[in-house]
């Protein structure tokens, strides 16, 4: 019985804390000592958090994935369900492995998009390139390619993004370990700003405000 009170306690603690990252963030209720905790309200204070924190998805694929001559291929998919407006932050990740031959450019690109098997337009900003001069030694090489994205979500719903592999020139190139990582931010935590201007959405053509490392 203690215990159940001593944790009753710490809980009423933790929901009487109002965030400050935000001014528009405030708990329904709050708490004050002598106060009843009144069950509607805690758990309207418990649906509220719920709406407000960030929730995470990831998507893996252990598999090696090839390309042998220019062109674009799908890595990995991740699909999400969102509960209202707000942003998803997108972080991609693969191994890269390139058997380079002295004498040809090799060039790969990875990269976020909203399109299976391609890129969206201008995605250029969402893309990790990398690329071995002709002049380099022939052999392996191994790189860890990491594109980002902020995309706008206007709404509740399904969202569906893809890690794409992209070959330019060279020989083969193969992927593997592709994993697509998305964070998803409520609008009501508040707007999202940087040095960049206005956050444009994944597939936008507008300028080059890009978010890319």
């Amino acid at each position: 019985m203690k215990r159940a009170v001593f944790f009753t306690a710490i809980l009423i603690a933790i929901l009487c804390i109002t965030p400050t990252a935000d001014a528009d963030v405030t708990i329904p209720s709050t708490f004050s000592s002598g106060t009843p905790a009144i069950a509607a309200s805690v758990n309207a204070n418990f649906a509220y958090l719920g709406s407000v924190m960030p929730a995470i998805a990831s998507s893996n694929n252990l598999n090696s994935i090839s390309l042998s001559a220019a062109g674009k291929t799908t890595l990995s998919t991740l699909t999400v369900n969102v509960p209202g407006p707000g942003y998803l932050q997108l972080i991609g990740h693969a191994s890269l492995g390139i058997d380079h031959t002295n004498g040809t450019t090799s060039a790969y690109n990875t990269g976020i998009s909203t399109t299976a098997g391609q890129f969206d337009t201008n995605s250029y900003r969402f893309q990790s390139y990398y690329a071995i001069p002709s002049g380099n030694p022939t052999g392996a090489y191994y790189v860890s390619p990491s594109p980002k994205a902020i995309d706008i979500i206007p709404s509740k719903g399904t969202y569906t993004y893809y890690l794409i592999g992209s070959h330019g020139g060279g020989n083969t190139g193969f992927w593997y370990r592709s994993n697509l990582i998305a964070i998803f931010f409520p609008a009501s935590l508040g707007n999202i700003s940087h040095s960049l201007g206005d956050i444009v959405p994944l597939g936008s053509p507008v300028g080059d405000q890009s978010l890319e490392d």
